[in-house]
């Protein structure tokens, strides 16, 4: 037992060294590299351009002197503003030029601030600082009545040029960063909802479940030498432990971290009572050597691939192959576990759930207005509730289970290609294809559950070939577990129906001479018994709530397109046939192939050209179609072309599917011809993915967002793509293999720039989300909203009613740190607000989105968050307590866009709401507006100046409007686009 422990003495001996050259090096590069940055707050007349130049010293190559090469320009208001730039770094900076303006104008300075890590830091504020550090060219002093320092330019480019003279210190560099790096992690924890003893907990729970998943391993007989099966094996029994235990909690009302800590505990220590019965060994120790002699294969394998001890090129391939998957594995995982889950379905349904089970401590089914959140399969969820239960706040660390999922899939891309006899670099390369295709590798971000479900079903898929391949009952309880968690994290699973029962089927096929049919045939039981106890916990209550495994009858309609699209034939109007509109799916999902997120620029020309055309066509050949689905394909292609990588609209690309398409015909051909085992298996592996793909396009309504549930068949296209250029080598041989050589190092670095793209590039998650959250649209419009409304509500809210409809983040609206639990109210129709209708419910006060579905009917005071976007109504009683409060729901007029819309009023004291209309547009417009005691109606004149109108109120009051002709176009004068002019609404502010 001793043998199988490999030492690390080798490994530390070699990286620790590197490691700390490497550090030493950096401390002296990195400088070179880093940002300066410099804050100019100051107080402008008019709108104006403030420019930052900057000189480089000699030693540095580029141009000399100011140029617009070395600039960066902002534009500024009338007003004070804070303008910050980011410079290069200051060791190659000799001075830097702030230009105000480019014309003869006043402006006020309030202050100048430079900064960076290793320098003394330069600030301006006063007079004596910009005659010590500034040199003025064409501005002069002038008084000011107000803070700050006065400037009037003489000449038409007024200057302020700053010499800089600072030392740099190493020993203040490594300072600065510290302190950096520290506010940073403060910052970024804060944020996340992270804690150190919640981490603490964390991790004795994990250490807790790999020695559970070792024993369990050893018990089982499966401890094999293979680094790749042990790393699927311990993945699927700590899944399998982790579901299990949240599930038993949550059913017994148990459910929070110290309970599940207990139960591994428990689950612990009777593993290891098992282990050790009739041995003498004490518990610790059986552990110690159990994980010793399961992780040891592993770190082995790792140690002997990073550092060959043969110089064979081949072996130098291995480690660099090997080198790339961590690189990507380790660039993921940081944004993956650091960021906030900001996917519209996760806040929407999967993580409120989350929230409720933890609130409630207990999983079962509850009352909602939206029906995904109990009849969806929640294994994923579950676990995701398991790492964020050891935290306080928030969702802390749930993107880790969509990343081990993806960690998964690598495990079993590896250990499938293995069994398929492929060489080592070829089996990396397989791995190394499926990491950098976009639907895959962005799910490794976020805290959608496709990616889990694919980890889950790829181990299970792996585990039933060997089973049957060796007769083993524990491979076929393993599969059973694997497929298991996969059907109950996301239903999708049964789209893949009629290709998984071929796969199997010829899986069982090729070991017909040879197969124990005894073994089979109960090791089948076993398979079918472990895949219900894992997934079958949400189907079973939707069976007895419903009558149907699924949910609801619409809940399962609702996947597929059942209305008929109607099509004109020679002035007949008829519904399109269902395989005719099949083909429109299939070329729908064939157009988003080409979409611009999912290729890099290198073959976007290619790429582009594709999209164009098969866009154009899809337009042609349905000319006739009177559909819904027009108005929809034409809505995406707007998307696909102006939104940034989102994981619910990229798809493989066109190299992966280009590789899978090449790679299956071959495989055809030569199960035809030469029929090596290589070809017949990964042939059906294609006819697999084949008959997904068109019971895919048969069942499911085609929608730009459902490319992801093809994450399921990415692994297979990486082995088949893999399979490609693997014959291509061998092919070559013949022929010359620079050929194939060009090919496969082509492919490879495509597909690993492709993966950092994905983690730099993604929307809302990945290293943009992590280092600049702000820059989220789904951050500052939901998330921080939320956590912001929630943070002003007075002490005595402790029970919030969310009348939120279905599409409305909930999520954030629980686990907020504080003292609060929130409950959903069913809306069906509208919502009498009142003080007895928040007694009936046990609320405290309501949270809405826009007033939606609410009639108010009491007195409460409205407070809003932080954009507008969520809104508290609390309610209040005597009158010096009231607040006035207005609130825009539906859509505005702006001046721009004419379309109807309302405003709500609450404990308005006038009794008349005053507003102001305005017509730019160059023709009459007629607008209705009434209240609920009043009606106006008027005929605005064309470019009319605004005119006040008094509209009679009560003191909660509804006012809407509705503004005559539609839409008409118009060109702006010197424009290039046109537009639609309506009448601008100006309303008062609540006093």
């Amino acid at each position: 037992m001793k043998n199988s422990w490999y030492k690390l003495y080798p490994v530390s001996r070699t990286f620790i060294p590197a490691f700390f050259l490497l550090s030493v090096l950096w401390l002296f590069i990195s400088p070179y590299f880093q940002q300066a940055q410099l804050k100019v707050e100051l107080e402008m007349e008019r709108n104006d351009h403030v420019q930052v130049f900057w000189k480089t010293k000699t030693v540095v190559p580029g141009p000399r002197g100011y140029s617009q090469e070395q600039s960066h320009g902002k534009p500024v208001r009338p007003g004070r503003a804070e303008l910050v730039f980011y410079l290069p770094s200051l060791k190659t900076l000799s001075s830097l030029r702030i230009d105000p303006s480019a014309r003869v104008t006043d402006f006020i300075l309030h202050s100048i601030s430079l900064h960076q890590a290793g320098f003394t830091p330069v600030f301006i504020e006063t007079r004596h600082d910009i005659k010590n550090f500034l040199e003025l060219r064409g501005v002069d002093f002038t008084n000011t009545s107000g803070a700050g320092i006065g400037f009037t330019s003489s000449a038409g480019d007024p200057q302020l040029e700053l010499i800089i003279d600072q030392q740099f210190s190493y020993w203040k560099y490594v300072l600065d960063k510290r302190q950096e790096y520290s506010t940073f992690i403060s910052k970024q924890m804060d944020l996340l909802g992270l804690d150190w003893s919640g981490f603490f907990f964390l991790g004795i729970d994990i250490l807790l479940l790999i020695s559970i998943s070792a024993t369990l391993l050893i018990l089982s007989g499966l401890n094999t030498k293979n680094a790749a099966e042990l790393c699927v094996l311990l993945g699927l029994t700590s899944l399998g432990v982790v579901i299990f235990s949240v599930i038993l909690c949550g059913v017994s009302y148990l459910l929070n971290w110290k309970n599940l800590l207990i139960s591994h505990v428990l689950i612990w220590g009777g593993v290891h009572i098992a282990c050790t019965r009739g041995t003498g060994q004490g518990l610790v120790s059986t552990a110690v050597v159990n994980i010793k002699q399961t992780l040891g294969p592993i770190i082995h394998s790792l140690h002997t691939t990073l550092i060959p001890r043969e110089r064979k090129i081949v072996y130098y391939v291995n480690a660099v192959l090997l080198a790339a998957v961590i690189f990507l594995l380790v660039y993921y995982i940081i944004p993956a576990a650091f960021t906030l889950p900001l996917n519209f379905d996760s806040n929407d349904y999967r993580l409120s759930r989350v929230g409720y089970w933890l609130q409630e401590a207990n999983v079962w089914q509850f009352q909602t207005n939206d029906i995904r959140q109990i009849v969806m399969p929640p294994n994923c969820d579950l676990a995701m509730l398991w790492i964020t239960s050891f935290f306080k706040e928030g969702y802390p660390l749930v993107h880790l289970m969509s990343y081990f999922g993806g960690f998964l899939v690598c495990c079993s891309i590896y250990a499938i290609c293995q069994q398929l006899k492929f060489p080592k670099h070829f089996c990396l390369i397989a791995v190394l294809i499926w990491l950098g295709i976009p639907n895959s590798a962005s799910q490794m971000l976020t805290s959608q559950t496709d990616l889990f479900t694919t980890g889950a079903l790829m181990a299970g898929l792996y585990c039933f070939y060997m089973a049957v391949r060796h007769s083993k009952y524990n491979y076929y309880i393993y599969a059973g577990l694997g497929i298991g968690l996969s059907i109950g994290a996301k239903s999708t699973v049964f789209l893949w129906g009629p290709g998984l029962l071929f796969l199997c089927l010829a899986i069982v096929a090729g070991r017909v001479k040879t197969l124990d049919w005894k073994v089979f045939i109960k090791g089948t039981a076993l398979l079918i018994l472990f895949m219900v106890l894992s997934g079958g916990f949400v189907y079973g209550q939707n069976f007895i709530r419903y009558g149907n495994f699924l949910g609801p009858s619409r809940v399962v309609a609702s996947i597929h397109d059942s209305r008929e699209p109607i099509v004109k034939e020679d002035g007949v109007r008829k519904p399109m046939s269902k395989t005719a509109f099949v083909a429109l799916r299939g070329q729908a999902y064939f157009w988003q192939i080409f979409e611009p997120s999912s290729n890099l620029n290198v073959i976007r020309p290619l790429t582009d050209l594709a999209f164009n055309y098969l866009e154009n066509d899809i337009y042609e050949t349905n000319a006739t179609l009177k559909s819904s689905f027009v108005s929809m394909f034409k809505t995406a292609a707007s998307w696909l072309r102006t939104s940034r990588l989102s994981e619910d609209y990229v798809s493989f690309g066109a190299v992966v599917f280009f590789l899978m398409l090449s790679g299956g015909i071959f495989a055809l051909g030569r199960s035809l011809h030469i029929r090596d085992s290589q070809s017949i298996a990964v042939t059906i592996l294609f006819v697999s993915v084949l008959l997904y793909m068109l019971f895919f396009c048969w069942i499911v309504g085609w929608t730009v967002h459902r490319y992801r549930y093809a994450v399921l068949v990415t692994p297979f296209l990486a082995v088949i793509g893999m399979y490609f250029l693997s014959v291509c080598s061998v092919v070559s041989k013949r022929f010359g293999s620079s050929l194939a050589l060009i090919a496969s190092v082509s492919v490879v670095l495509y597909q690993i720039v492709m993966s950092v793209n994905v983690a730099n590039n993604s929307r809302a998650h990945g290293w943009i989300s992590f280092r600049f959250p702000e820059r989220v649209y789904s951050y500052v419009y939901y998330w921080r909203d939320a956590r912001h409304l929630t943070d002003l509500l007075p002490e005595n809210i402790q029970r919030l009613g969310l009348v939120l409809s279905k599409g409305s983040w909930k999520s954030m609206f629980y686990r907020t740190g504080r003292d609060i639990k929130s409950y959903t109210i069913p809306v069906k129709g509208t919502i009498n607000a009142t003080h007895g209708f928040l007694k009936e419910k046990k609320v405290d006060a309501l949270i809405t989105k826009k007033l939606s579905s609410i009639a108010i009917k009491d007195s409460f005071n409205l407070l809003p968050s932080l954009v507008n976007t969520y809104q508290a109504l609390i309610p209040t009683g005597g009158s010096e307590d009231r607040r006035t409060w207005l609130i825009p729901n539906g859509s505005w007029s702006d001046g721009w866009v004419k379309l109807r819309g309302e405003v709500r009023i609450g404990n308005w004291e006038s009794d008349v709401f005053s507003v102001q209309l305005c017509n730019p547009a160059p023709v009459d417009e007629t607008i209705s507006m009434k209240s609920s005691v009043y009606h106006y109606e008027n005929v605005i004149k064309a470019n009319s100046e605004c005119e006040k109108i008094d509209i009679p109120v009560n003191d909660n009051d509804l006012i809407s409007w509705r503004i005559k002709p539609g839409y008409h176009p118009w060109k702006k004068a010197g424009a290039t686009e046109t537009r639609s002019l309506g009448i601008q609404i100006k309303f008062p502010k609540p006093e």
